[in-house]
Parts: C-alpha cells; structure tokens; sequence
C-alpha cells in the first residue's frame, strides 16, 4: 500500500482519494462502489480498485439470458452481478483488475479519465490506444471496457484490464443460453486479450500501482491508497441486500421471449417463454416422450412463476405427482435441466 496504513474513509472526504478493496465478492465490491458513489460531494474525485473471484457482471438494462451460460457459471460456483451502470457483459476473475473513477458531476471528463488509464498503460511499456468505441486497444484486441453511470451529483466512471484472466472461461461463459427476443441492449462481441501476453511478467499489482501513480499525479495529491473491507461494512447492508437479490439480478429484466432447446437420451424437448420483469407469463413446454397433455399440465404450471429455480422445481414437482414410472424419469431430467437455466 506504498506505506499508507489501512483506513476508513472519512465521513466526507475532501481532494482526491484512492481507495482499493479487501473483498472479492462482486456484490459486496459492486455494493462499496454504489456507497461511494452515493456519498460523493463537489470537489471529490475517487480512484476505487477491486478484483473480483470467478463472475459475470452484466449492464443495468441487460438480459442475463441473452448474455451468459447461467448453467455453466452455477455448476462451476462463478456469480451473477448486476451493475447499475449501462454497457455490456463482462467476466471478472482475480486476473482482471476493476478501476472505477467516481468524481462530483462537474468533474466529470470521460476523455481525461482514459487519458488518464493509457498513461498508466503506456508507463508499463504497453502499446494501447483508444478505439471510436472508447474502448482500449492493443492491436487489434481488446484490453479493457468503459461504462458509466450518470447521476445529478455524480458521475461513476468503471471499466476493466485484463491482466492474466481465464480466457477460456470468458469464451465458455459470454454465451447466450437460449434464443431471446427482447429490447434489453445486448453486447457488442469483440476479440480480447490478456496484458500479460503484452508485457510478459505484467500482474495485477503493477497495473494498480501504475493507476495509482497515474491518478495522483493527475490531481496533485500522494500516491497513497486506504484499503477498505466491505466485509467490516455495516452500512453496506442494504446495498448488499439489493446487489444480491434475485429481483435486482433478475427481476429487473425488461420483457423478453426466450427459446430452450435439449437433446436426452430420449428424445428432444423445446420450452418457450414469455417473460415480464422475471415472471413467467406463457410457457409452453414440449418433449417427444412426453404427452401432449402432460406437456400441457407441465406448461400450465410454469405460467405466473417466477424465472427462479426453487419455484419451476417446486412447481414440476407438484405437477408429476401421478405420472408413472418412465414419465416421472422424463420429467426428472426436465427438472434438472431447467435449473441449470434458471437462476436461483
């Protein structure tokens, strides 16, 4: 921490501050970031650090669906955030190092601020540049997003470096898991590396000391950064709440029609969803070992749900109370299998 002591931040800070989190859980990180933001006067500029562990963060008017592999991430225990911020979906992992500009609204420069970031880069020996996008760009690839949240007192300011992330598990999980037709804003895709296969050797601390530097030199202050501990956080409480609900990760979600298909050792099934701020409004659900009368029973009780898994299992579970043996077998994989969609 260059010899700076671990801190709270003051009541009201005045000046710049650099602050770098104890945690990596994106809730709890996204959470920080959220009461920082909150709690920003005129005059006040944050430089806020953070890694996170194995995670997809998605745009505040984006589709989980649409974006990302919610089996893939469940089964592999990575997580879904939601940030309050527009932009596209995003894979974090301890690799890739989170920096976040938080600043009173009138000193709010998007420009100086990825001035600000090329500078560090470019201190550290890497060639990046800045695409129309406002993304960053070594060659053709990309190393780092922008996206911003806008307010009347402040203006948050966060994006990514890929230092030596998991790119195969980005590829794996930046996926759509089903056919979805909605207005929420979708990703642009674009080919991606890490800036250790730049510069070899570069890791996530050099990179954050070269932001911290380039951050202090820009508002004339020391490069001393206060590590703060969500964690230890009380009144973090109710932000942690809310990043951590199923209604805000979810149920936020504008209207959407989605398709599901699977191929099981007995044959295929389809489900087709309409769904409205997380509820299901019509399902249809068809399987070719299943009657159409009990593929009927089955959708009729998915409709009015819900997209959560404990209530789609709950709900299949009551309706294949009377089914026998080969039928109960089919709709047990069906189960499984959209709790690997569903999100809990």
């Amino acid at each position: 921490m260059n010899g700076c002591s671990s801190a709270r931040l003051a009541a009201r800070p005045s000046g710049a501050a650099i602050i770098r989190s104890a945690s990596t859980h994106p809730w709890r990180n996204l959470a920080l970031e959220e009461h920082l933001a909150l709690r920003i006067r005129p005059g006040q500029a944050i430089l806020y650090l953070w890694r996170n562990r194995p995670s997809v963060v998605i745009g505040r008017n984006q589709n989980p669906w649409q974006e990302c592999r919610l089996d893939l991430l469940a089964r592999d225990g990575a997580l879904l955030a939601r940030r309050p911020s527009g932009g596209g979906a995003v894979y974090h992992d301890l690799g890739n190092l989170n920096f976040t500009f938080i600043v009173s609204r009138e000193l709010y420069d998007l420009d100086r601020q990825l001035a600000l970031v090329l500078a560090a880069l470019h201190s550290l020996g890497v060639p990046a540049q800045l695409s129309q996008r406002k993304d960053l760009l070594v060659g053709p690839y990309k190393i780092s997003g922008s996206a911003i949240w806008l307010r009347a007192g402040f203006a948050c300011h966060h994006g990514t470096l890929l230092i030596n992330s998991d790119l195969d598990r980005l590829h794996r999980y930046l996926h759509p898991a089903a056919q979805v037709a909605t207005r929420s804003i979708q990703s642009v895709r674009s080919p991606v590396t890490n800036l250790s296969h730049v510069r070899p050797g570069l890791d996530v601390e050099t990179a954050s000391q070269a932001l911290i530097h380039a951050f202090a030199d820009s508002c004339g202050t020391e490069p001393c950064a206060h590590k703060l501990d969500p964690d230890s956080m009380p009144e973090l409480d109710a932000l942690l709440s809310k990043h951590a609900s199923w209604q805000w990760q979810v149920g936020e979600c504008p209207h959407f029609d989605a398709s599901f298909k699977n191929t099981f050792s007995w044959g295929d099934a389809q489900l087709h969803l309409t769904v409205h701020k997380g509820t299901i409004e019509r399902a249809s659900l068809t399987a070719s070992a299943l009657h159409p009368h009990l593929a009927a029973r089955l959708s009729a009780a998915l409709t009015a749900l819900p997209m959560r898994q404990p209530d789609v299992s709950t709900a299949l579970a009551r309706a294949s109370t009377d089914l026998d043996t080969a039928e109960s077998a089919v709709l047990d994989d069906i189960s499984r299998w959209l709790s690997g969609l569903l999100h809990s």
